[in-house]
């Protein structure tokens, strides 16, 4: 993993953190049954 810096960070979290969301939205549920 790459350390980004300044405004390269930021929205790399932000893509992880919607990517993230997106990918227990979609498994999440599988998981639960």
């Amino acid at each position: 993993m790459k350390v980004l810096r300044g405004e390269g960070s930021r929205e790399h979290a932000r893509r992880t953190f919607f990517g993230v969301r997106r990918y227990l939205e979609v498994v999440h549920p599988i998981l639960k049954g």
